[in-house]
């Protein structure tokens, strides 16, 4: 199968239909599930209309030929809030921005343009100096995002490295409860873009020739162990550095106990004690035989990092170590893993603007800690990507090799680097970065390092968990087109048409939908059954909810209410290739349901576990787990915030993946890319027990 389509987090599937500077034109029949205004490609709007267009110096020229003469040229300007007839300017309702290389123009504004002709407007403003364009676009586009999301502040940061440019804005409320503004310095939890600062320290001290990538983690960790898992071969003394740092070390993915806190002594006692912890689990599988994404493996590193430095306590060993190396000579000087009580001008966490929240705390450090602000992230990009004057903590060729993959002869492996994350939309626009995300908090950090430009957004919502990532992608491709002319993709064409409109099945066609249907594992995003219903293709989710019937279109894909799906046969066997406007893709395939069939006694497993903190002030990044019956499997659904609050924007409810019984052990199918046992037992009260990566939820 080809690789052009990239993962996407479970949150992202809303964007589709709330991101309005994001959305291409639907069928009429899944119009009503968008918000307005949506937007069309503006190059076949105009040249549907007999136009010619032409891209000249970040401006999109409109020529519409009136007999022998040209009659009008309409100008618009990437990203401003206006655009001109002839010499004649007049307000956007939105400002035309680039999307996978395409412009996008908001259809009220062409409902205008056809209409009747616009009011001229003499008091836009628009933006000077470099990057104009992009400056401009974002700056509309940041508000239109947070009023349609409820997010209540975001952060942006735009940098070129071929001429030292920087530009840094802070958007919305950093606190609604005092009403205080996000600006440029305000500190943002970042998520899993602190992995590439803690892979940086980790390459320091390869530099220094302290750590060898290749080396067991027991060279220099002893006392590291993990159980044997007795369906494959294979020992935690296998596992090197360099497993850890691209993700294939076969550790349990994610140790959910202790992994948020409000604050207390378990904020250093998690990371401390993580070594007893692993101690007690299995491998999931051969080290370096698979790729799978585990923050664990980032909480080792900055375990290393401390133990290699000369520090027992490991929290405070690899705080005072980044610290020292890392944070201070970049200039980062308000930027830390650790968060203290002498932080200012901080992000209140946001389930949704106005809703503001307690602070809590990623115990785990080096997985996914770090507190940054716009223009500290800016010198970090920088650094990145090697501007003239940026301070030098590691070589320009460590940080090169840092940025290849190092998954490219693991067959089946996503691509990732040392730290570094590779991402590909279905249009073939390739980026290298890392995106990050905790209860509260979304972010993303993206380069397009062969141009010199990076950009950094987060937000303290967790709503925002809808728009990083294709806000971000906005910005960069906008920033590319303007300093460069154009989009670079990949050689691969899509393999949807944009432009595909709806169509009649003949009754073949119709006969032949028969051989798609069955059930569909799309990872994370859940398990959904394709059924037959009066001639159309329905999907349903593992609570039976059907969701609106799938519309076919001239290009053989079929339009759902959230996305286009391409099914894609080899005989038996049959996947689907489900594409999100602006985001890329998933594969999904079609599962044999017979595998899953759960024992005759399951039912006394159904209902709904409740997190059951370990210790005060834990706070659960799942919290709760229900378990019910579908078409005769076990599903298990996890709830979280962000999911059910883009479960409830969608009108539906967060889909579940079956379980699978084998040998006596239940063994969860989402959440992780490989199955993670799922332990059920009684506690002493008699309620049902489940254990789910360290943490427990309880029945009631």
């Amino acid at each position: 199968m080809k690789r052009f389509i990239k993962k996407a987090s479970i949150a992202a599937l809303a964007v589709v239909m709330l991101l309005i500077t994001a959305i291409a034109t639907t069928p009429a029949e899944t119009q009503a599930h968008t918000l307005s205004p949506q937007n069309a490609f503006l190059r076949q709007v105009f040249e549907d209309a007999g136009a010619r267009v032409d891209w000249i110096d970040g401006r999109i020229i409109v020529t519409l030929q009136g007999g022998e003469q040209t009659s009008v040229q309409l100008i618009y300007t990437l990203g401003a809030a206006y655009a001109q007839i002839n010499s004649t300017q007049f307000q956007l309702s939105a400002p035309v921005i680039i999307v996978d290389s395409r412009a996008m123009i908001s259809e009220d504004d062409l409902d205008i343009l056809f209409a009747q002709p616009p009011v001229p407007s003499t008091d836009v403003e628009p933006v000077q100096g470099e990057f104009a364009a992009t400056i401009a676009m974002t700056q509309g586009m940041a508000a239109q995002v947070m009023e349609q999301m409820g997010i209540a502040a975001m952060t942006v940061a735009l940098v070129d490295a071929e001429t030292g440019f920087t530009w840094t804005q802070g958007f919305g409320l950093a606190d609604t409860q005092n009403n205080r503004p996000a600006d440029a310095d305000t500190l943002f939890q970042i998520g899993s873009i602190s992995k590439p600062i803690t892979a940086m320290a980790v390459m320091q001290l390869v530099e220094q020739e302290l750590i060898d990538l290749d080396n067991p983690l027991v060279t220099y960790i002893p006392e590291f162990s993990i159980l044997p898992n007795p369906r494959h071969d294979g020992s935690s003394d296998d596992i090197t550095v360099r497993m850890l740092l691209n993700n294939t070390s076969g550790v349990p993915s994610n140790w959910m106990r202790g992994f948020y806190t409000f604050g207390s002594e378990h904020y250093q006692g998690s990371m401390n004690n993580l070594l007893g912890w692993l101690a007690t689990r299995e491998l999931s599988f051969v080290p370096g035989s698979m790729y799978e994404y585990a923050n664990n493996n980032w909480a080792l590193l900055g375990i290393l990092v401390a133990r290699v430095t000369g520090h027992s306590n490991y929290f405070e060993g690899f705080v005072e170590y980044t610290d020292e190396y890392i944070f201070a000579p970049l200039g980062m000087t308000r930027s830390s893993f650790e968060h203290t009580a002498a932080m200012t001008n901080v992000a209140q966490p946001h389930i949704a603007a106005g809703m503001q929240q307690p602070m809590h705390l990623v115990s785990f450090l080096s997985a996914g800690s770090v507190q940054a602000s716009a223009n500290d992230m800016a010198r970090l990009m920088h650094f990145i990507l090697g501007s003239d004057g940026a301070e030098r903590i590691l070589s320009e060729e460590t940080v090169s090799y840092m940025l290849q993959n190092q998954n490219a002869n693991l067959a089946g492996a996503a691509p990732y680097g040392l730290g570094f994350a590779f991402t590909r939309n279905a249009d073939g626009f390739e980026t290298v970065g890392h995106s990050g995300g905790t209860i509260h908090y979304f972010s993303n950090m993206i380069f397009s390092v062969e141009n010199g430009l990076g950009v950094f957004i987060s937000t303290n919502s967790s709503t925002g968990a809808l728009g990083t990532v294709p806000v971000s992608e906005a910005i960069l491709q906008t920033a590319l087109m303007e300093k460069t002319g154009s989009v670079p993709l990949s050689p691969e064409e899509s393999p949807i048409d944009p432009a595909a409109v709806p169509v009649e099945l003949s009754g073949e066609d119709t006969a032949a939908l028969a051989n798609l249907l069955g059930l569909y594992s799309f990872g994370p995003f859940g398990m959904f059954d394709l059924t037959l219903e009066d001639g159309e293709l329905v999907w349903v989710d593992s609570h039976g909810v059907p969701e609106p019937p799938l519309v076919p279109l001239s290009d053989g894909s079929f339009q759902g209410h959230t996305g286009r799906y391409l099914f894609i046969a080899d005989g038996d066997n049959v996947s689907v290739l489900y594409i999100m406007e602006a985001l890329g893709g998933i594969m999904a395939s079609r599962i044999d349901a017979e595998a899953y069939l759960a024992p005759a006694n399951s039912a006394s497993l159904v209902g709904t576990y409740y997190f059951a903190p370990a210790f005060a002030n834990e706070v659960p990044s799942i919290t709760a787990i229900e378990i019910s019956t579908f078409r005769d499997m076990l599903i298990m659904t996890m709830h979280s915030p962000s999911s059910d609050l883009i479960a409830e924007m969608l009108g539906g409810a967060v889909s579940g993946s079956p379980m699978q019984y084998d040998s006596g052990v239940w063994f969860a199918t989402a959440f992780t890319d490989v199955a993670t046992p799922v332990a059920f037992s009684t506690d002493a009260q008699g309620n049902s027990v489940i254990d789910f990566m360290g943490a427990q939820y309880v029945r009631r």
